[in-house]
């Protein structure tokens, strides 16, 4: 920076490549400089905020100049848990496709599954023993949350095995050749083992639904769901490569791999290959994945190995996350004080946080339910006891939906942040009214407003992916609105305003992974991520922040949205 006068030059001498922004709202979520009319960038970095006639006088004959056109740049959206590597991998057979109930779920079934079959043969890779696998159905939506069976799948194929994923990732339907396959025949170990697990018609017969670790035992098969020959998906690198565009096309810059085990593995070949990933992804997965502490953990080829992601319990859809209280409606076969159930003993969990916070493992923590929050801080509160290890990364607590106010004030108090899947207000909205919490308690998930209150906790929101499109504007809607899918408010006083509600998708993103220095809002020294918007969501009615179009997305100065898109 060279001062002429009372005029600032910026040197870009040094720089290959710059470029200056103009012409439109620019929201930093900066609070040192909240709106700015220019920002210059060089080499991927902001070089400097300012007015737009003082950065002009910096330019050199080659920088571009970008005209917003009265759009509004915000920095590029964080997103603060996922699953990016299992985005688009299978058809999709959420209600986005018309899968409102059991009947359609079969129709749909039959033609997913025909032209997948017929692709397959005419490719010539389909092998008897390979797998149809769909993804995303819910049950809420269909006609007395009916879930579908075994016999209604067997309408879509009797002699190839077919699984139906529920949206939540923590539950699947299975025709009867799939039983087979998997053992789970009447009288064998498996099913003695899985009991509580195995769904069952009136009569005792096995209808299919397999739950938690019943269902686990596919999903992580290496020959079933993990084998992409079996099942005839596409190619990890190309799931990779698609689910990419569709984060870069919602505004998306950094994104996470929650329990990821192959992304790496695809990573290699996407480099191998001549390319690269397009955004950047902190991925967790088993304590075996890390290798040095987290906030030594660094980008390479796009992917950073961020820590380590613990499951404590289940869906609160599916009824099967652990709660304080039993379910408003218990599941059929359930007894009248069901609460869902924990995935591990206090012990296990002791143990894995303790290793983790002596070797410097951040901790990512799967905990729908306020009795698994509850274990959650109980056993984090006696691993720092015990270890009185050095303080890393905060360990979070994510989705926390079910989440009490005296939890908050633990979270607060022993340093563990929190990540909402605040989309539940409308996707399930009404199904915990009426089902899975009641009335009273079920306004109260997500409470983001009392959580903000705590100055102490880093709140963020996530959409998980794939369970719900990575959509970071409609997830701010839903934080701004709260209204259910049906149309119904759902505890409006836990709304928080937009700018709240985007600094959860930005800066607190970034802050969550250790990396406020380099990301996160438009400051200079930070990497140049953008999102680029129709219209500013700051200055339009709340109900309407869902309407906003993503217009362009920028990572380090390069326009990764449009695909092939320029300055």
């Amino acid at each position: 920076m060279v001062a002429c006068g009372q005029h600032v030059r910026y040197d870009l001498s040094g720089y290959s490549d710059t470029a200056i922004y103009y012409g439109g709202d620019i929201v930093t979520v900066d609070d040192g400089r909240p709106e700015v009319e220019a920002v210059l960038v060089g080499d991927g970095r902001i070089v400097a905020v300012g007015g737009k006639r003082e950065l002009m006088r910096s330019r050199r004959p080659d920088t571009k100049l970008v005209d917003l056109k009265g759009m509004t740049m915000l920095p590029g959206f964080i997103d603060s848990h996922s699953h990016i590597s299992s985005v688009t991998k299978f058809p999709d057979f959420s209600p986005a496709e018309g899968v409102t109930s059991v009947e359609t779920l079969v129709e749909y079934g039959r033609r997913e599954f025909d032209a997948w079959y017929d692709r397959s043969v005419a490719e010539g890779t389909y092998e008897p023993g390979d797998w149809f696998i769909g993804n995303g159905y819910d049950n809420t939506v269909f006609p007395g949350a009916e879930g579908p069976t075994a016999d209604d799948l067997d309408r879509i194929s009797e002699e190839v095995p077919v699984c139906i994923i529920h949206m939540s990732n923590h539950v699947a339907v299975v025709n009867n050749r799939a039983l087979e396959l998997m053992g789970y025949s009447p009288g064998s170990p498996l099913v003695r083992e899985y009991a509580a697990l195995l769904g069952r018609y009136p009569d005792g017969r096995l209808n299919g639904l397999l739950e938690e670790e019943a269902y686990f035992r596919l999903y992580y098969d290496p020959n079933v769901l993990m084998d992409n020959a079996v099942t005839n998906a596409p190619s990890e690198e190309d799931v990779l490569r698609h689910a990419m565009r569709v984060y870069a096309s919602h505004g998306i810059t950094t994104a996470q791999d929650g329990a990821g085990s192959n992304i790496a593995a695809s990573v290699r070949t996407i480099v191998e290959q001549g390319d690269s990933l397009i955004i950047d992804i902190n991925s967790y997965g088993d304590l075996g994945s890390m290798s040095v502490p987290s906030r030594e953990a660094v980008y390479r080829d796009g992917l950073r190995r961020a820590g380590v992601k613990l499951f404590l319990d289940g869906s609160p859809q599916a009824k099967t996350a652990w709660l304080l209280e039993p379910y408003y409606v218990v599941p059929a076969g359930k007894g009248a004080d069901y609460d869902g159930f924990p995935q591990m003993t206090d012990d296990e969990l002791y143990a894995q946080l303790a290793e983790c916070l002596r070797k410097g493992y951040q901790v990512i923590a799967h905990t729908n339910g306020s009795a698994a929050i509850g274990q959650f801080l109980d056993q984090y509160a006696r691993a720092k006891l015990v270890t009185a290890a050095e303080e890393g990364m905060k360990p979070v607590l994510i989705h926390a939906q079910t989440i009490t106010e005296e939890q908050l004030d633990r979270a607060e108090e022993l340093g563990v942040d929190v990540s909402f899947f605040n989309d539940h207000t409308y996707y399930w909205g009404d199904y915990y009214l009426t089902s899975i919490l009641g009335p009273e308690l079920g306004r109260r998930i997500s409470p983001l407003r009392t959580a903000l209150e705590r100055k102490g906790l880093n709140i963020t929101i996530h959409q998980d992916s794939p369970v719900v499109p990575p959509d970071m504007l409609f997830s701010i809607y839903n934080a701004v609105n709260r209204i259910t899918r049906s149309g119904q408010p759902i505890g409006p006083e836990y709304a928080v305003t937009p700018m709240e509600a985007l600094r959860m998708v930005t800066v607190n993103g970034a802050r969550q992974y250790g990396q406020e220095d380099d990301r996160g809002s438009i400051t200079p020294g930070k990497i140049a991520d953008f999102v680029i918007l129709d219209r500013n969501p700051l200055k339009v009615p709340g109900t309407e922040i869902k309407d906003i179009a993503v217009v362009r997305t920028v990572k380090r100065g390069r326009v990764i949205y449009p695909a092939g898109g320029a300055d």
